[in-house]
């Protein structure tokens, strides 16, 4: 039947055409992603294409998984050794019980924050779109929410680096919303989507609108934190896809690992509610301690929080990384006033998990801040409609519509075939 059903897969993704009644040999779940991606194709890849990748290329992944697997599956029997390196603590299953219990019951309330990101790519300029999104709940439902926008969306046509920039500006907004929920709300934590110190945001020269964005979000950043220390208010960073190597680094160093790899895959056999001995972010000195770790975004909030004459201290983060349940760990970060409380916010963490073991407020926000294509389309369109009655009036002419053009390769818009389904999946629903 396995047989079969993939070379019925094989058959329907190259042919893409007619009834596929091999799908129904297939588990319910996978059927539905075939679907999905059938409907989601436009047409069918060239032959040769087809033979290279999805012959070739997945034998030669397959092939390489079985090189390589008695090395990755030795990784398990490492957990001693990270044990007795890093430090390895499991969670008091009694008070995740409890937290939960008083988070179902109402008595528990947390904010959720989260960003949404996506842009239109056209010939002569990047348009970002970017929205926020701040949730409090409680009983495992939301109880109020708080939407936060870009003040004006910008036309950039001379940004080297647009992607980040409008990351940069998410973050932002990501920050002004803790600071009005706290006000707002005064919840008993605060969980933030994404990591405080993400390098990957130092990006362009000072000087530059970039570096403005990118201080003026920094600024913020120390604002946040301090209201959440001066208030008692635990703030949690919950970073869904770590990508650092820190962890791994420190096993190399300490000769358990021969070269380093990502945390979460070195991390992966932590069982349910285990969680590292916190780590400390640190400008980068001369010497390590055992657990500091040099980050240059830490210097920045260092360097940032000294000129607006708040405590280092405040901004000073500490992170590890806990399993919630799912595949591979989570990270989490929180700063240095609340190191103290880390037992008790990695329980509350374990507490509120919801789908793939990710905090319900986290959740919560990521599904309201959606930024999908389709918006994305939608803008598109009404930009064009606009452009359209300016060219009417004659403020324009016909070649500025041009102008708006996607650049070669970039897909927007809805096809008629989607906007006949999508009253149909409404109804549906």
């Amino acid at each position: 039947m396995l047989k079969a059903s993939l070379a019925g897969l094989r058959a329907g993704v190259s042919g893409l055409s007619g009834e596929v009644e091999w799908l129904s040999g297939l588990p319910s779940s996978l059927r539905e992603q075939v679907e999905a991606i059938e409907e989601a194709l436009e047409g069918a890849p060239h032959p040769f294409v087809y033979r290279l990748l999805m012959e070739e290329g997945t034998r030669q992944v397959i092939e390489e998984y079985k090189r390589k697997k008695k090395a990755i599956r030795a990784r398990r029997k490492l957990i001693d050794d990270i044990r007795h390196s890093l430090g390895l603590r499991q969670a008091d299953i009694g008070l995740v019980r409890g937290l939960s219990n008083a988070f179902g019951a109402g008595e528990l309330k947390a904010v959720g924050v989260d960003a949404g990101v996506n842009y239109l790519n056209l010939e002569v300029a990047y348009v970002p779109l970017c929205c926020a999104m701040a949730v409090l709940c409680s009983r495992f439902d939301v109880d109020a929410y708080m939407p936060r926008a870009m003040d004006r969306i910008p036309l950039w046509d001379d940004e080297v680096y647009p992607d980040w920039r409008a990351l940069v500006i998410s973050y932002r907004l990501q920050f002004e919303l803790v600071e009005k929920a706290v006000e707002a709300w005064e919840p008993d934590v605060i969980f933030f989507d994404g990591p405080f110190l993400y390098s990957q945001l130092m990006r362009g020269r000072k000087g530059t609108p970039y570096w403005s964005d990118f201080e003026r979000t920094l600024e913020e950043g120390v604002r946040a934190l301090e209201l959440c220390v001066s208030k008692g208010i635990p703030i949690v960073g919950f970073v869904k896809r770590p990508e650092g190597c820190s962890v791994a680094r420190k096993l190399v160093d300490a000769g358990v690992l021969k070269r380093p790899a990502r945390d979460t895959v070195v991390l992966k056999w932590m069982e349910f509610g285990c969680y590292l001995e916190p780590m400390r972010y640190v400008a980068r000195p001369e010497a390590l301690g055992p657990r500091e770790v040099p980050s240059r975004m830490a210097e920045e909030y260092f360097t940032r929080a000294e000129k607006m004459g708040v405590d280092e201290e405040v901004v000073s983060i500490v992170f590890t990384y806990v399993s919630t349940g799912y595949a591979f760990p989570y990270k989490i970060e929180v700063p240095e006033p609340f190191a103290n409380r880390i037992d008790e916010l990695v329980a509350l963490t374990l507490a509120l998990r919801a789908a793939r073991g990710i905090p319900f407020p986290i959740y919560a926000a990521d599904s309201l801040t959606k930024m999908t294509n389709t918006t994305r389309s939608l803008f598109l369109l009404s930009l064009m409609a606009r452009l359209a009655e300016e060219v009417m009036k004659g403020d324009l002419d016909e070649e500025d519509m041009e102008m708006f053009s996607p650049r070669h390769g970039e897909s927007y818009g809805l096809t008629e075939e989607e906007l006949e389904r999508g009253p149909r999946a409404r109804r549906r629903r």
